[in-house]
């Protein structure tokens, strides 16, 4: 008979995988094995991503939304959570297919979330501070006012929230900054995509070279996002990328 190799193995397993599950392996491929905690949006995050992950060596936090497969949430969402920065969870050392410790967890903000984790732990983390404006004097006319509001997060909400406050930044770049959605408007699906790939990438230039050199005001000179856009866009207009270059050849 044939002899079935473990890659094979592997890609045959693979073929079972949801597709944010299938994507997360690939991307993580450099990192197999080095025990590196994974945080991943409702897009890849589920009960299968964990345990997959944590059989090539990763870690995993992500936030639960629609792929609730052997994930408790018929459980979590009806436990009874009155007030914000509250948790409860679940943990367990043991599942059908595999050892593998996973912690499932509902923490309340604004409104419930729900995570998977195999990572981290319940303990109380650290509290973020927001300001807000508050009604605070209901007599007429009376002015708002600015208040604190600290939230309890569990840490495994904070190592989450850690990360995702980078994916947070890189937007808010790429839609408030650079704006390519609003400036080039298009009904084209594909030109919709290829806009956004290229902001993606043009952003991540940004944030590359201003960690490299530096700018800012501790470097003693302050540059915007909107001047390197410009100074990129006129470097990219003027260019010679295309033309093939040619030289004399002596006889």
């Amino acid at each position: 008979g044939k002899t079935i190799t473990d890659d094979e193995e592997g890609d045959e397993e693979d073929e079972y995988l949801p597709h944010g599950a299938k994507i997360i392996k690939e991307l993580v491929c450099p990192w197999w094995g080095s025990d590196r905690i994974v945080c991943a949006d409702s897009y890849f995050a589920s009960v299968v991503t964990a345990v997959k992950l944590k059989r090539i060596g990763l870690r995993f936090i992500g936030v639960v939304k629609s792929a609730t497969r052997r994930y408790p949430m018929a459980y979590l969402s009806q436990l009874e959570m009155t007030s914000r920065g509250e948790w409860k969870g679940l943990v367990t050392d043991r599942i059908s297919d595999g050892s593998c410790d996973l912690m499932a967890f509902v923490w309340v903000d604004r409104d419930r979330r729900y995570f998977i984790s195999t990572a981290s732990n319940l303990n109380r983390g650290w509290s973020p501070v927001c300001y807000r404006w508050r009604q605070v004097d209901t007599s007429p006319d009376a002015d708002p006012e600015r208040v604190e509001i600290n939230i309890a997060q569990p840490v495994a909400a904070e190592v989450y929230y850690s990360c995702c406050a980078m994916i947070d930044r890189h937007n808010r770049s790429r839609q408030d900054t650079l704006m390519l959605e609003r400036k080039l408007g298009t009904w084209d699906w594909s030109t919709r995509v290829n806009l956004s790939i290229f902001g993606i990438i043009v952003v991540g230039t940004w944030l590359a070279y201003s960690q490299c050199t530096g700018i800012g005001k501790s470097a003693g000179r302050e540059e915007k996002q909107k001047d390197f856009y410009s100074a990129l866009a006129e470097e990219l207009v003027d260019n010679q990328y295309d033309s093939v270059g040619s030289r004399k050849v002596g006889r």
